[in-house]
């Protein structure tokens, strides 16, 4: 999968649909980098670059760009920040990284709404897809949010064993 610049991250974990954001804090007034500003709002400026309904909104960006620059540091920042456009997310982040980033921007989403909305997309009622989610619970909701955003699919016997618990019927 190929992504440009920065906005990489933010496909990776807000490309299926624009999500309302959690609380997320933090400033980073390190004016590291080039192009002037803080080193998040370089990070936040890339990703917003050719943002569209589908991307993350300024709130979801500003966020990632905080949980970047504190899981990733910095420098390692810096160095993604100064990728080529083309990159491939394999090829910029390692396993661990990658990690890292995923756990730190699925807390700049309410993944219990993403996963409601992906239900409802799929053709459950907006009723039952609450249902499913609260059945499923905030563990798996989470498991389930970070494995579409790394393009996974979710343990269907789990969905499936949700599903039977809301009593639905195909």
């Amino acid at each position: 999968m190929q992504h440009r610049g920065l906005r990489f991250l933010a496909v990776a974990f807000v490309a299926v649909a624009p999500f309302t954001v959690a609380a997320c804090g933090g400033d980073d007034d390190d004016a590291g980098g080039s192009g002037g500003g803080s080193l998040e709002a370089q990070v936040v400026a890339r990703m917003m670059e050719d943002a569209d309904a589908d991307g993350p909104t300024q709130e979801q960006a500003e966020c990632a760009a905080s949980q970047m620059v504190s899981s990733l540091g910095a420098d390692r920042t810096r160095e993604l920040l100064g990728a080529p456009e083309d990159s491939d997310i394999e090829d910029l982040l390692s396993a661990q990284e990658q990690q890292l980033f995923m756990a730190a921007a699925m807390s700049c989403l309410d993944v219990r709404a993403m996963i409601v909305e992906q239900f409802v997309a799929s053709g459950f009622s907006a009723d039952d897809a609450n249902c499913l989610a609260d059945a499923l619970g905030d563990e798996t909701l989470a498991d389930m949010g970070a494995a579409a955003a790394s393009g996974g699919q979710p343990d269907p016997t789990v969905i499936a064993g949700a599903v039977m618990e809301c009593g639905i019927t195909p």
